[in-house]
This record gives C-alpha cells, sequence and structure tokens, in this order.
C-alpha cells in the first residue's frame, strides 16, 4: 500500500502499436487527452514486436517505488 494512497500513479497504454494504419484512437486525441492530464503516463506498445513492453515494466516498478 502507497504511504498516501491518494497519490497512485495512473498509466495508459495504448497496445498494437505494430497496427499504426488499423488505429482506433487519432493520436491528435490522445495528444490532447495528455495535455488536459500531464500527470498519466502514457506508453504505446506491441505485444508482437515487444515495442516499449520493458520500458512499460520498468516505468511501473520506478513508480510504484517512489510512492
Amino acid at each position: 500500500m502507497p504511504k498516501d494512497p491518494t497519490v497512485i500513479p495512473f498509466f495508459v497504454i495504448g497496445n498494437k502499436v505494430d497496427l499504426e494504419n488499423q488505429r482506433l484512437v487519432p493520436q491528435t486525441s490522445v495528444e490532447e487527452f495528455l495535455r488536459k492530464n500531464p500527470e498519466i503516463i502514457y506508453y504505446e506498445t506491441s505485444a508482437l514486436d515487444g515495442s516499449n513492453v520493458n520500458e512499460v515494466f520498468a516505468s511501473v516498478a520506478q513508480n510504484h517505488l517512489k510512492v
């Protein structure tokens, strides 16, 4: 349990970045959402080719240790 349960890192993970041409959420919508919510940590990943998967796990672990 975090020291302060009101301060929990929030992550948004977009998968299937390898299928850019089939994107359902436009990149501009993502960028706008992140501008309005700067505290959110965002990654785009691909389970197929492993893009950013290790980075996500490392970031989750690092943020957990900070809290």
